[in-house]
């Protein structure tokens, strides 16, 4: 399976900013029920309120938040890197030219580059045979 980062980051910021509007959603429409029918002054019950209101969007922060950070930096880490294997994503091989070692090698090279004509890569092939034997 061969992995393009770049678009494997720009995936990843898009899942942090639905996650970020799940948490608003989660967090702003399903506050828990405070429990205040039995208290009377007016004045304590708005502050119970307020209190349980701040206690729920702490919750929900300290669960969602730290995910959406690994998100970010994992996305980050995607963009910046180029041929290295992540551990979550099997990458391919990078496909890089294969360098010339031997003499035979770099012949192959300047002909496949367009350096020498085949006349020439044929006299020089012959060439480096006779020295050989």
């Amino acid at each position: 399976m061969r992995v393009n980062k770049h678009n494997a980051s720009i995936f990843l910021v898009g899942a942090v900013i639905a996650l970020f509007f799940v948490f608003i959603v989660v967090a702003g429409f399903f506050p828990p029920d405070a429990g205040t029918e039995s208290i009377t002054d007016p004045q304590a019950q708005a502050m119970v309120e307020s209190m349980s209101k701040m206690l729920w969007w702490m919750t929900v922060a300290t669960v969602v938040l730290p995910i959406m950070m690994l998100l970010i930096i994992i996305a980050a880490y995607l963009f910046i890197t180029e041929d290295r294997p992540t551990w979550f994503l099997q990458a391919a091989p990078s496909e890089k030219v294969k360098e010339a070692t031997t003499p035979a090698d770099i012949l192959d090279l300047r002909y496949a580059r367009g350096e020498i004509t085949r006349e020439q890569y044929m006299a020089m092939k012959t060439d480096m045979k006779s020295i050989k034997a």
